[in-house]
């Protein structure tokens, strides 16, 4: 997957999967964004695009790579930071239905 270019201005992303208060699963083309809430009193998000591995496993493995990864950024915020994309929350997504399609 390429890089994201945060000077291009906001992507128009389509919501792939909303699980309320957990995690929102979002794609552009072929690329996938996944925006974790994180933290118990002060709420927080940890927004990333997925890797090539983290694809890979959710082409095999479906939704539960997904909750599964969530959960892990949930556990440990901390250790994602370099992947966060601050912007990713102002960019307008599109409520699909049908998971997307």
């Amino acid at each position: 997957m390429s890089e994201l270019k945060v000077e291009q201005g906001p992507l128009d992303l389509d919501e792939v999967f909303n699980d309320p208060w957990n995690y929102i699963l979002c794609r552009h083309g072929d690329r996938y964004f996944l925006s974790v809430a994180c933290g118990s009193v002060g709420v927080f998000t940890r927004n990333m695009e997925l890797t090539s591995e983290e694809f890979g496993s959710f082409q095999e493995e479906g939704m539960e790579s997904i909750t599964a990864l969530a959960r892990t950024v949930f556990n440990n915020p901390q250790e994602f930071d370099f992947r966060h994309i601050d912007s990713l929350t102002q960019w307008p997504i599109n409520r699909l239905k049908n998971g997307g399609e």
